[in-house]
């Protein structure tokens, strides 16, 4: 499924300084490719997006590739009660801090790149409960050597309350 989305962005304070702040109107298009294989067995998706970026007063900043995204996501059902996924994904940004919306750390107007890889299982307990055990590894990196490497793990219980809801 190919996508296009095309944006006007506003942005107040682009190099992230708590002084001296400057703004831009930002034209982003976006193009995308999502493709897939979806069976009860077995599912595999793919998709890749990047943005182009063009600055109406900073045109040193514009970037033909400004941002990119790949992922690939692996699921199988080789029995009825259990499901196995592997994912895994690239990002790549001009703009650091936009792989850490989750802290609000902010760096600044530098490239970096997240590779992450990630694994699932589910087993179902009864027709209308699952158990699901999960994990995930990634690694960012930014221009000038730092890097960070961090885990996650998790698990949770779903029950189907009723045919429209889970707890």
């Amino acid at each position: 499924t190919p996508t296009l989305s095309v944006a006007e962005i506003y942005d107040d304070n682009l190099f992230s300084t708590p002084t001296r702040r400057r703004r831009d109107m930002i034209s982003r298009v976006s193009p995308a490719l999502e493709a897939g294989y979806r069976s009860a067995p077995l599912t595999v998706l793919g998709r890749y997006r990047f943005d182009a970026e063009l600055y109406a007063e900073h045109p040193e900043l514009n970037d033909a590739q400004a941002r990119q995204e790949g992922a690939l996501e692996l699921q199988s059902r080789p029995t009825p009660t259990l499901r196995l996924a592997l994912s895994g994904a690239f990002w790549e940004t001009q703009t650091a801090n936009e792989l850490n919306v989750a802290t609000g750390l902010i760096v600044g107007r530098t490239r970096a790149q997240r590779v992450s890889l990630g694994t699932a299982a589910g087993w179902r307990l009864g027709p209308r409960t699952e158990v699901t055990a999960e994990a995930e590894a990634a690694d960012d990196e930014l221009t000038g050597g730092v890097s960070t490497r961090s885990y996650a793990a998790g698990a949770r219980v779903e029950r189907e309350l009723t045919a429209r809801d889970a707890g």
